[in-house]
């Protein structure tokens, strides 16, 4: 069925056959709806699974989920190996120190930040590389050469400044002290004596073999050692619909009905997030439950593909991504 003809049969069923001009009952009001309920349906039957590209940088410990994934993470591999799923809890009493945390002092805080050496011989070689995150909570590095007893600004791209500080590195040691300091206060964080060559902890890195979910980010551990590319499969929001002859994306044309029940329901006031529809006094809501559960177990019977996999396994177990999210 097309977008057109679902928000007729939803409004048919709740008695409103034609359209206002503007705000409730109007075209884009039915539209707002058809499009809510078919993100409600991906996530609650688990109708559209998609693989999605993950980048993995190296001594970066998270990673951005993917924007469209709406309900689970079934699998992640890196090369021709699966990451496990697991929970941060779990990482901390299995693996006590796994999130890599600064121990220097005077952390910028969101500060800029310069080095500088006691002797007037370190200019140019040897030079100075700075890890940690940006102000965003991004990681972040800078090499930058030293000028001596001059300070030299540790300045990040794009008008970022410095959330925090974890390592300093010298290509070589240096004939005097080497700091590193906050600009707005002088406070030093860390300060590398002659003969050394580094300044904080270094983090442990490998490639990673498990991962958790932490809101909107995937968290590896170990922190990578390497920049890679992971792929993860899990449920795919479908792009919205907007054209009167727009067809609901990859849902099988025989489940295009619980579309319009759940728009029907949506227009009575009903919240589809209930678990318990079934069990409610609105026809709608007990077809949209019913719907779903039809849906879930045709999708059970279908063979997996490459890209869209119909066989979902839509527990709470470690690894399912939010299944609020939008």
């Amino acid at each position: 069925m097309t977008l057109e003809q679902i928000r007729q049969l939803a409004m048919i069923a709740v008695d409103q056959p034609n359209y206002e001009t503007a705000g409730k009952w109007s075209k884009a009001w039915w539209t707002s709806l058809a499009n809510k309920v078919q993100s409600l349906l991906a996530q609650q039957a688990g109708y559209y699974v998609k693989r999605y590209p993950v980048d993995i940088v190296a001594n970066q410990q998270t990673s951005t989920l993917p924007s469209t994934l709406c309900y689970g993470i079934l699998g992640v591999t890196l090369g021709n190996q699966s990451v496990i799923a697991t929970g941060v809890p779990d990482l901390d009493e299995m693996y006590p120190g796994w999130r890599y945390q600064s121990d220097l002092p005077n952390q910028p805080g969101g500060d800029t930040l310069a080095v500088v050496s006691a002797s007037a011989s370190d200019t140019g070689e040897p030079t100075a590389t700075v890890y940690g995150l940006d102000n965003t909570g991004a990681y972040a590095t800078k090499t930058v050469e030293l000028t001596g007893t001059t300070p030299v600004a540790v300045s990040l791209a794009g008008g970022l400044t410095w959330g925090e500080v974890s390592y300093v590195v010298l290509s070589e040691a240096c004939v005097g002290a080497v700091a590193l300091s906050r600009d707005a206060d002088d406070a030093v964080i860390c300060s590398i004596a002659i003969g050394d060559t580094t300044a904080g902890t270094a983090p442990t890195t490998a490639t990673p073999r498990y991962y958790a979910i932490e809101g909107s980010s995937i968290v590896w551990y170990p922190m990578p050692d390497a920049d890679a590319s992971a792929w993860l499969r899990g449920g795919c929001t479908p792009t919205d619909l907007s054209g009167d002859s727009d067809v609901p994306q990859v849902l099988p044309a025989q489940f295009h009905y619980v579309l319009a029940d759940g728009i029907a329901a949506l227009a009575q006031g009903i919240d589809l997030s209930d678990q318990n529809l079934a069990t409610r006094g609105n026809n709608y809501a007990q077809m949209w439950a019913s719907g779903v559960n039809s849906l879930k177990a045709y999708i059970n019977s279908q063979q997996f593909d490459r890209e869209y996999s119909m066989g979902v396994d839509n527990s709470q177990y470690y690894g399912l991504y939010n299944q609020g999210r939008r």
